[in-house]
This record gives structure tokens, sequence and C-alpha cells, in this order.
């Protein structure tokens, strides 16, 4: 990756909430990228017991998923989904991920959000560095 590129993560943390959350992931597909922006999207599911990972996996099967446990694993750019052994709450979920990363700009969205299409272009990420 060039020292130019911008790197994007995005945190959803579920919890019983798969329908808000694949409307979620979907409104981060729908974004107007640039070609130098990368961008991981990460679904750590709170122990939810509906299946909620297994819904959004099927959902997204077109896409590449990198599914994790809450213990170990590395994240990749694209859609990585973990499920978490217990529900460790919403702030414990976010700090985990946000441990995960090393890079970049990183974005915590409640699942019930829906981004508009020219939210991340509308960003002038020039002027955070």
């Amino acid at each position: 990756m060039k020292k130019t590129d911008i790197i994007l993560s995005f945190i959803i943390v579920n919890y019983k909430t798969f329908k808000d959350t694949i409307e979620c992931v979907n409104s981060i597909y729908d974004q107007n990228f640039s070609k130098k922006t990368s961008y991981r999207i990460v679904v750590i599911d709170n122990n939810s017991k509906n299946n909620s990972i297994e819904e959004i996996s099927n959902f997204f099967k077109d896409k590449k998923i990198n599914k994790l446990r809450s213990s170990n694993g590395k994240l990749r750019f694209g859609l990585n989904l973990i499920q978490n052994t217990k529900n460790s709450g919403f702030g414990a979920a976010n700090n985990f991920v946000f441990n995960l990363i090393n890079d970049g700009y990183i974005f915590l969205i409640n699942p019930d959000i829906v981004l508009q299409k020219n939210f991340i272009s509308s960003i002038d990420f020039s002027s955070l560095k």
C-alpha cells in the first residue's frame, strides 16, 4: 500500500440487530470510495442468541468474509465478522476491535445507522493529518 492511501475501519457492535446491521453494512459498501481508499468493516457480535453472525454471513455470501473468534485472528480489508463468546457490552466490544486496528481512521457506528451515499466522499481526509 502506498503512503498516500487512506485506510478506513468501520466498527459495528451487533447484539440481536442483524437486520439493522445488514442495512448499515450495505450503506458502507454503497459509499463512493476513492481508488486510493482501502477499508475494512468489522462487525462484532456480542453473543446474540438469534444467529446474527450466520444471518449477516449468509446475506453477504457474495463478499469476501473474514470470520474470527474474539480471542484470536487478524483483521483484513473487506468484511470481518467477530463472534464474541459473551456479551461484553458496547464499549468493551468497540475497544476490543479498536485494539486490533493499527492504521488509518476509525468510525464507530451503531448498527441502526445508514450512511448517506456521499458521507465518505464529503470528508477531506487531507485536512485531518
